[in-house]
């Protein structure tokens, strides 16, 4: 990043990224652990701090796009110099999409996963 502008995809998606996996990875595990043990692991909520983490991250690209005061203007601006300029700004969406898409995801995936525990009990 020069001048708190990204020069490359990697410098907007790569930590929301990151923590997104690091998320998944947690939850998954956690989800695991239940299965196997058959008792409830308050641990795996944890993951959503990374979750929410990485929306915060993802998000700060994201308002830079649709800021409408000065600061978003010269921002935009300034992105139309740089090189694959079109990939950097479809990557200011993505850095906050992909982790909101995530969080909803498991949300819905731990929504249907009790249903079903339910069902098999009787």
């Amino acid at each position: 990043m020069e001048n708190g502008v990204p020069q490359d995809i990697t410098d907007i998606i790569l930590l929301p990224f990151m923590l997104v996996f690091f998320g998944l990875v947690w939850w998954i595990l956690a989800w695991n652990s239940e299965r196997m043990t058959n008792r409830k692991a308050k641990w795996k909520w944890g993951a959503f701090f990374l979750f929410f983490l990485s929306m915060y991250t993802g998000f700060k690209f994201f308002w830079a796009m649709i800021d409408s005061s000065a600061n978003g203007l010269l921002y935009r601006e300034t992105m139309r110099g740089i090189e694959h300029s079109r990939r950097v700004v479809v990557s200011h969406y993505v850095a906050f999409l992909i982790p909101l898409i995530t969080t909803i995801s498991v949300l819905v995936w731990d929504f249907f996963d009790r249903k079903v525990k339910a069902a098999r009990r009787y």
